[in-house]
């Protein structure tokens, strides 16, 4: 009875939320490996902070969608992402906020045909709005070390 009278309470991130994440993940790996920067766009939130390795940080879907275009032009790309870790917290009011964090690869070949390895961690904070988990922080750093 005290519970009633404590106001809304917060819900459980659930196995759902988690799946969910992982399969938005999945869905930006096909979309960037099927070149279409409008999808990948989809995975971000519009006003996402996105922050890739070597380059200055990209503000907004429609400069998140301008970055996935240049590495897409630049040739054949071949990505992949294995989510590691996924939690959140699903407050009674506003949006929920979730971590997810993980492992890529990724290959590019370009029109010349030289090749281009990369691999890495990746970290995600997402948010949920409507029923969707988009990604308003995202940040990739590669394992590799820099060429000289």
């Amino acid at each position: 009875m005290l519970a009633a009278c404590g106001g809304a309470q917060e819900r459980k991130f659930s196995k759902a939320d988690n799946d969910q994440i992982r399969q938005r993940t999945l869905d930006l790996v096909a979309a960037v490996n099927a070149k279409d920067v409008v999808k990948a766009g989809d995975f971000y939130g519009g006003t996402a902070t996105f922050m890739p390795p070597n380059a200055a940080t990209v503000h907004g879907r429609d400069s998140v969608q301008l970055y996935y275009q240049t590495i897409i032009d630049g040739g054949t790309t071949e990505l992949t992402m294995e989510p590691r870790d996924i939690a959140g917290v699903m407050p009674a009011a506003g949006p929920g906020l979730a971590y997810a964090n993980g492992t890529y690869s990724m290959k590019v070949t370009t029109k010349s045909g030289a090749e281009q390895k990369d691999r890495g961690k990746y970290l995600f904070v997402m948010r949920n709005t409507g029923g969707q988990w988009r990604c308003e922080y995202g940040i990739w750093n590669s394992d590799l070390p820099t060429e000289k």
